[in-house]
């Protein structure tokens, strides 16, 4: 027996000494390489009045019509709300020229206040019968209410041509919700009711349309201002005819306002009022394989948005199940889970647009409240199109919410040769490229990671990869795996043949090894018990620093409830270096125990840092919210190496 055992240890060996050299006289990229990018679209044009809004440069000068000019002016303006009280306005203006004297621009005014809430304004044009296009605005002038907006054609309109203009303004946080009784809620819109060009127009229509979905109560009566108000379906509007010009010195407190409202229904049959829901962050992962195989992992971070009043006292019945969301084409194998365990899913096809996609349904374990953040995951594969070793794959540069995602991060890993066209996304979108080498079972794999501080809908399109097999990454693996199988199977051999050789001495246990199971033991519970506390605060962390600015108060209070969950390490630390100084069996355990604590430790107190940084200005919004995401992946890549040291020690503790 022994002899056998001499020869199948030899043997292990040599197969050993086999696999390293194999591994030496192949490439590898054993070292983590960050390379930090910051991409920045230079053509910014910024007033303090108005931040945040980026016009389109010409060198045209405008050359606006006359109000005595003899055009006819036709105004549609629509208020859009949807399900996450994402507002987006539309307002459409067709002119035609009956004058003989041309003209390449007109103007229009916003109030500041409104101006300020606009987190992306676009505009554009066609002539009768023309495809529409973006054309040029600038900000032309502004005084204490207004900001003044010239529009550019892209050529004069002559007499008789008619020409129609687009305005589109997001507003993620134009409307609001209120709780007048701790009963029902409601969705408030306060808005100015018609549209301020300094022209007269023949007609001017006003409508808020409500979301679609069925969930919401419109109580038209109540609805101001009520002269010439209509309804038609979801839609409450209002038309005017021969309205006057706009007086640029006209006070904002003397517009007539639209204050406009709608009931959230309680939902059948959970029985529960929906409340909208915000992303405070969300996470995409593509991976391509070794194999080429597609694999995509979105994860989100969700909590409800409540009325203000009632932030910190939300009813029981207020919550939201379930969500919808776009994934991407030709997808295949979808399901959803959280921390606990697998999540009811629907699938379904999308329209218009969207028809090839596939969209989700998904129901969350229980409903989401007020003061809660809930962490999902969808995943999913994508079935390549492959044309000589190449894999070609459009999908969306995040998944599909008609919502704000406050943080949003992309990642793409691939031990191959990797080709990313973002040509198609918005040439105003900003974002921190960063790029990682990572080895997984011996395999460099590139990830390339895309962080953005926030992304709106208009903002999501479609990028395109270029995948290039390699050919020696696939090598690499066969000759990896190859002897790799082989020392596995003969260590399960002589595993099992030590097991019985055990079996059939039954030596009786010694005292020194019943200390060392109960120290382990202890250990063990000690760190269960610990790791549920520190998960709860971690997240109550996440939550407050990320993507949001938190107060100094908050800061305050996140600290001392760290400092009181650290104290119930002291245990740990008492067992560990019981460990180190008389168990050198499970010391180097116990040590990187100990490491790992000290820099969880270090990691929490930069990230505090970090915080006070961003609350005196020393920082920026984005660089803020690139750091503190860089030090919550730390945080959880620090937390599996414990867990991985934790269950290794319950092996231990077993088999002894």
């Amino acid at each position: 027996m022994l002899g056998r055992n001499k020869n199948i240890i030899l043997v292990s060996g040599l197969l050993v000494i086999l696999l390293v050299v194999q591994l030496a006289l192949l490439p590898m990229m054993t070292y983590s390489q960050r390379n930090f990018r910051r991409i920045k679209n230079p053509g910014i044009f910024d007033i303090s009045a108005v931040p945040n809004k980026r016009s389109v440069s010409s060198t045209v000068e405008p050359n606006f019509p006359s109000q005595r000019q003899n055009i006819s002016i036709e105004v549609y303006r629509t208020f859009n709300i949807n399900d996450y009280l994402y507002v987006i306005l539309n307002e459409t203006i067709k002119i035609k020229n009956e004058d003989e004297r041309s003209f390449n621009a007109i103007l229009i005014y916003y109030p500041k206040d409104f101006w300020r809430k606009i987190v992306y304004f676009r505009v554009l044009g066609a002539f009768k019968e023309e495809n529409f296009r973006k054309i040029e605005w600038r900000i032309h002038t502004f005084s204490k209410d207004y900001i003044g907006i010239a529009v550019i054609f892209e050529r004069p309109i002559y007499k008789g041509e008619e020409y129609t203009i687009i305005l589109l303004s997001d507003l993620p946080n134009f409307a609001w919700l209120e709780s007048p009784n701790n009963d029902d809620i409601y969705c408030y819109l306060v808005v100015y009711k018609m549209p301020l060009l300094p022209y007269k127009l023949d007609k001017a229509r006003v409508s808020i349309i409500a979301p679609p979905t069925g969930d919401v109560q419109v109580t038209f009566e109540d609805i101001e201002p009520k002269e010439g108000k209509s309804i038609s379906g979801s839609e409450v509007y209002w038309v005017e005819s021969n309205v006057e010009p706009f007086n640029f010195s006209t006070p904002y407190e003397k517009l007539v306002k639209i204050k406009y409202f709608y009931k959230l229904k309680t939902i059948a049959p959970e029985g529960y009022t929906y409340l909208p829901l915000r992303f405070p962050n969300a996470i995409r992962e593509i991976e391509i394989t070794t194999s080429g195989k597609i694999r995509v992992r979105d994860e989100f971070y969700i909590e409800a948005i409540t009325p203000a009043s009632n932030a910190h006292n939300v009813a029981r019945d207020w919550g939201t199940l379930k969500l919808r969301i776009g994934l991407a084409e030709n997808v295949e194998n979808v399901r959803a889970y959280d921390d606990f365990g697998k999540l009811d899913v629907t699938e379904d096809k999308g329209e218009g647009i969207f028809e090839n996609y596939t969209f989700v349904e998904v129901k969350l374990r229980t409903p989401v409240t007020g003061n809660e953040l809930v962490k999902f995951y969808v995943e999913y594969t994508i079935q390549p199109v492959v044309k000589n070793d190449t894999i070609s794959l459009s999908i969306p540069l995040s998944p599909i919410i008609n919502a704000t995602m406050s943080s949003y991060t992309l990642r793409i890993l691939t031990p191959h040769i990797l080709s990313m066209n973002l040509s198609s996304c918005n040439p105003e979108l900003m974002y921190n490229e960063s790029r990682w080498t990572i080895e997984r079972l011996l395999i460099p794999y590139m990830e390339r990671r895309l962080h953005f501080s926030m992304l709106i809908p208009p903002m999501n399109t479609l990028i395109h990869l270029r995948i290039d097999m390699n050919k020696l990454v696939l090598l690499r693996a066969v000759v990896i795996m190859t002897p790799l199988a082989i020392v596995l199977v003969t260590l399960t051999l002589m595993i099992t043949e030590a097991v019985t050789v055990k079996r059939r001495r039954a030596l009786p246990e010694i005292p020194r090894r019943k200390r060392i199971i109960a120290t382990v033991s202890q250990l063990i519970k000690a760190y269960e018990e610990y790791i549920a506390i520190e998960n709860e605060t971690d997240q109550k962390l996440i939550r407050e620093v990320l993507g949001r600015r938190p107060s100094a108060s908050t800061l305050m209070d996140l600290r001392n409830k760290i400092e009181e969950t650290y104290k119930k390490r002291e245990t740990i630390f008492m067992l560990i270096s019981r460990i180190i100084s008389q168990y050198p069996e499970v010391r180097e355990y116990a040590s990187e125990l100990r490491r790992i604590e000290g820099r969880l430790t270090i990691i929490r107190r930069m990230i505090f840092e970090e915080a006070e940084k961003f609350l005196k200005g020393e920082v920026s919004k984005v660089e803020y919210d690139a750091l503190i995401n860089e030090y919550i992946d730390a945080i959880i890549h620090e937390k599996t190496k414990r867990v991985r040291i934790v269950n290794k020690l319950k092996s231990i503790f077993f088999a002894i």
